[in-house]
């Protein structure tokens, strides 16, 4: 069997579909032309059949904001398959993701210039990377398919619904050797192979409607790097699927796909009638409906509360808690030590379970390196995200809040002892890195 450095995909019902469990944007509500996430960095594979995780690394980059290594991270879907053949399919790229994490470009110890059957092997590569590869792990992939789209407006929809998020798509094509040195690309040519590419936005080229593409050729190709397909060509390529990673976990998308579940609609109002209809059924008396109606109210309620958590992470419960606990005394510690307690009791209140490390900030920050399925580090901040400065990394001792909406950090004044927004966050990284600390964000999860 012939083997092509992107194979084609076969059909799984175990697939998470994002159309299935997202609501699409209807296509006349996008604009022509949007850019989700500029590229990182544009890498060039040279003789490698790693496309598929130059492609994934790319996308995964727009997210972590950091440069990521994609030969581990093929040696990685490589373990996966259990093979050393040429080639993988996307499916098993995106595993990778989710299974192992990623490694920063940084820790790499093999190049593209290496041997195939070096930087392919898993086998070579220190166990102990993958460790650090958890940092970056991916929550989820889902496929992207829609029953009211072809393939390229899918795409479309999808970035579109995903930008703030700086969420991209992997696809592939069936490469022709007259794109290579092509921007635009409107006609089929010569074909090579199946080829993994990112997909990052969309523009109009010559009076057509395009995808923006990330190649893995390097800066020397199409027009520095970069390439803009048409809707002909995307949709040729469906036999290679399309995916995206999400923040989603993946138990929570395989539930709401199984109980044909929208995440972002509020499917509780459809809900409400079909219990509102047994009720009246059931009771007839409008006094037995209305004290029915209130308990389920309050069911409703704390539904609402459930399906916010699994569907956005608790990121957006930790910054309201952390706004509503404004002005209070958040610890019973000396009021020198209680930044890292009154931050556990926050996000305690907001989630269930505290970051961990009691009122050390060092332990703190160790706590939630170690459980990176619930803590994933971010290299940008957003409100909800715990900002911290370790003790024991720096001069001095540490510090500790959550990022507020207006520039400012929520956090325990030692001064007060309250909770407050005394510091703003360029303030506090000013400061703390002024004596040695390194700023580090989490998220999470």
């Amino acid at each position: 069997m012939k083997y092509e450095a992107l194979r084609e995909l076969s059909f799984d019902e175990r697939d998470i579909q994002f159309g299935k469990i997202h609501t699409l944007p209807e296509l006349d509500i996008i604009p022509d032309e949007f850019i989700v996430a500029e590229p990182l960095v544009i890498k060039n594979q040279r003789g490698l059949d790693a496309c598929t995780c130059y492609a994934g690394t790319a996308v995964s980059e727009d997210q972590e904001l950091i440069e990521l290594d994609p030969l581990w991270q093929f040696a990685q879907t490589k373990r996966i398959m259990g093979d050393m053949n040429w080639g993988a399919d996307l499916r098993s790229a995106a595993k990778s993701f989710t299974k192992y994490g990623s490694i920063k470009q940084k820790d790499a110890p093999y190049t593209a210039n290496q041997d195939r059957s070096i930087v392919a092997d898993w086998k070579r590569y220190d166990p102990q990377l993958e460790h650090k590869a958890k940092e970056h792990l991916k929550q989820s992939y889902q496929f992207i398919t829609s029953d009211k789209y072809d393939i390229f407006d899918s795409i479309r929809a999808t970035l579109w619904y995903n930008r703030d998020k700086k969420q991209t798509v992997i696809t592939g094509v069936k490469w022709c050797a007259e794109w290579t040195h092509a921007a635009f690309i409107d006609k089929q040519g010569t074909p090579v192979e199946g080829h993994a590419i990112k997909v990052f936005g969309a523009t109009i080229k010559n009076g057509k409607r395009c995808l923006i593409i990330q190649n893995s050729y390097g800066k020397g190709v199409g027009g520095n790097g970069l390439h803009y397909f048409t809707r002909e060509i995307i949709n040729s390529g469906f036999k290679y699927g399309a995916l995206t990673f999400t923040d989603m976990p993946a138990d929570h998308a395989k539930y709401y796909q199984e109980h044909n579940i929208k995440a972002d609609q509020n499917w509780l109002l459809s809900l409400w009638g079909v219990f509102k209809n047994l009720f009246h059924k059931s009771f007839g008396s409008a006094v037995h409906l209305k004290t029915y109606i209130s308990i389920l109210q309050k069911v409703v309620e704390l539904m609402k509360k459930v399906i916010e958590v699994q569907t956005y992470g608790p990121t957006k419960l930790i910054f309201e808690y952390a706004k509503d606990c404004l002005g209070k005394d958040m610890s019973d510690r000396d009021d020198t030590y209680i930044c890292m307690d009154s931050a556990n009791r926050v996000v305690e209140l907001a989630t269930g379970l505290p970051i961990g490390g009691g009122t050390s900030t060092y332990l703190g920050f160790h706590s939630m390196l170690a459980n990176p399925t619930r803590f994933k580090r971010r290299y940008f901040s957003q409100p909800g995200f715990i900002a911290i400065w370790p003790s024991g990394y720096g001069e001095g001792n540490g510090h500790i809040g959550i990022i507020s909406d207006n520039g400012k950090l929520l956090s325990s004044n030692s001064n007060t002892g309250l909770w407050d927004e005394h510091l703003t966050l360029d303030e506090a990284k000013r400061y703390f890195e002024a004596k040695g600390f390194p700023t580090y964000f989490f998220q999470v999860v």
